[in-house]
Order: C-alpha cells, then sequence, then structure tokens
C-alpha cells in the first residue's frame, strides 16, 4: 500500500468522530473505474461490528452522479443527514442495507 493508505483509518476514525457518525474513505481503483473502500469507523463497536463485512472490499462505479460530480470539482463528498430516499436509486443494494441499518446521516 501506498504511505498514504496506512494513514486513512486513522483519518476514518477523526473524521467520525468530528462527525459523530460512520465514516467510509474510498480511494480510486488502480484500473480508475471505480472507488473501493479503503477505510472505515464507527465509535459504536456494534454498529462497527454489522457493517465491516459489507463496507470491506465494497465499490462505487466511477461514473455514479455524486461520485461523478465530486471528481470534477476536486471536493470530498460528504453526506450529511442525507435524505436517504432520494439517494436509494443511486446506491449500490449492499451499501443500501447498512444505511439502512446503521440509520447514518453523514
Amino acid at each position: 500500500p501506498t504511505t498514504y493508505t496506512r494513514l486513512l483509518p486513522d483519518v476514518a476514525q477523526a473524521i467520525a468522530g468530528a462527525c459523530r457518525d460512520f465514516c467510509v474513505i474510498y480511494v480510486r481503483s488502480d484500473d480508475g473505474r471505480q472507488l473501493e473502500a479503503a477505510a472505515h469507523y464507527d465509535a459504536d463497536v456494534d454498529v462497527y461490528a454489522s457493517i465491516e463485512t459489507h463496507v470491506r472490499g465494497s465499490h462505487v462505479p466511477i461514473d455514479a452522479v455524486p461520485v461523478r460530480d465530486a471528481l470534477a470539482s476536486g471536493e470530498p463528498m460528504i453526506l450529511h443527514r442525507a435524505d436517504l430516499e432520494r439517494l436509494r436509486s443511486r446506491i449500490e443494494p449492499r451499501l443500501w442495507a447498512i444505511l439502512e441499518r446503521t440509520s447514518a446521516t453523514a
């Protein structure tokens, strides 16, 4: 792994702590066609355990609308108190299940 990827778990923990919510960080895949989960964190041990298997190895297509917009602008994509029903059609079913279980807001 690159130097920065070793830091991502600490970054995810810091962001989750600041937001008081779950955080997952995605990075561009080697082939550039998708984003892959690189680190995630939730201070709630039960929530973390319930989402661990779903998040590990998850990916998002690079051409998904929110991802495409974030890459074009160079700005991070942060969902704060997102209207999950509005996003449902854009979220991979496996990841949708995580959001429903954790009642994620960020």
